[in-house]
């Protein structure tokens, strides 16, 4: 699969992904939210009483930023880089929401800090010289009338190379899978794609959300979406068996074409549903299960014959419950084959 283009903004989406499978991989509560406010915030809680942020500019370019690159007003722009930091954050209904004011890089920084011998991956105001403070300080009065630095501000070398920032994102989400969901078989590429489209459709929703919940659903990417994401395009070690009898299985029904593509997907989404129990579902799982048994009783070996046998002992409750008998046969042959490696 290609590499996967989202403009000019391709560093900051996969420097997103890549927090986004840093936290996964911890189990952390998080919301993304792309261009809104800052090129990437990050929110801690979908709970609004309890939720703080994380502000983060994220920026691409190949020189590192020193102190006087970073004060520097372009003449296209009518703030600084460490000018457009504060332009959110410094809005009374964020102040105290906020939790960190980021700007990130992938070349770095040169600022002057109290020990130079240290090599910082996120350089904050305590670790600045009381001349670099000041320095910052009467650039941004200037500015926009700020007398004080923050103390929650942080410049993070990003570990993310820009010339191969996908295979890297690509690679790491690679190893959180593999801890997060063992046993599963997956393509790396077409899960970071489905990530990058998320984030992307949600980023370039320019319509206001007043309430926060409603906010978070359209802009906002959680840890379930994500959970649910990946889920969608993974494979168990069983899946995988069970498809296979499955396809072997069906010979018999001799279906053509799309009726052949509907029944299977009617069938893996039986299976993977399955385990999504409800009392009403384990009733019908556990009376389907005992009419295979007994059916089986009988040695009988041809698989439409055992449908029609099967069926002819269920209640009519059972029955009904499926939308169709395509979807009921799936079922049965769903638990068929989980009974038969099962060993009963």
């Amino acid at each position: 699969m290609g590499s996967i283009s989202l403009g000019r903004f391709d560093y900051q989406y996969h420097w997103a992904i890549d927090k986004i499978i840093e936290l996964h991989y911890k189990g952390e509560e998080y919301i993304i939210f792309m261009e809104t406010h800052e090129d990437v915030v990050l929110a801690d809680s979908i709970d609004p009483k309890k939720v703080k942020f994380d502000f983060n500019q994220v920026k691409a370019t190949e020189k590192e930023f020193t102190e006087h690159k970073l004060i520097k007003i372009e003449e296209k722009d009518k703030n600084s880089v460490l000018g457009k930091m504060f332009i959110s954050s410094s809005k009374p209904k964020f102040r105290k929401l906020i939790r960190n004011i980021n700007l990130v890089s992938a070349s770095g920084f040169k600022i002057r800090t109290l020990d130079p011998e240290l090599k910082l991956t996120c350089i904050n105001t305590c670790h600045l010289t009381d001349n670099v403070i000041d320095y910052f300080i009467k650039a941004l009065n200037s500015e926009l009338q700020l007398d004080k630095l923050p103390d929650n501000l942080g410049f993070i070398n990003s570990t993310l190379p820009i010339t191969s920032s996908e295979s890297t994102v690509v690679g790491n989400l690679s190893r959180m899978i593999e801890n997060v969901y063992p046993k599963y078989s997956y393509k790396s590429h077409s899960i970071f794609a489905s990530l990058a489209i998320e984030l992307h459709r949600k980023g370039t929703d320019i319509r206001d959300y007043p309430k926060w919940k409603e906010f978070v659903f359209h802009k906002g990417v959680t840890f379930t979406t994500v959970d649910q994401l990946i889920k969608s395009l993974i494979v168990s070690e069983e899946e995988t068996s069970i498809m296979e009898d499955f396809d072997l299985l069906v010979v018999d029904f001799e279906f053509k074409g799309m009726k052949a593509v509907k029944f299977k997907n009617a069938f893996r989404n039986y299976y993977q549903n399955r385990y999504s129990l409800t009392l009403t579902k384990l009733s019908l799982i556990k009376e389907i299960r005992n009419a295979i048994i007994n059916t089986l009783d009988k040695e009988e070996e041809d698989i439409i014959v055992l449908l029609s046998l099967v069926k002819a002992i269920l209640s009519n409750e059972c029955v009904t419950s499926f939308e169709s008998d395509d979807k009921l046969n799936c079922a049965i042959i769903c638990e068929y084959l989980i009974l038969q490696k099962d060993g009963k």
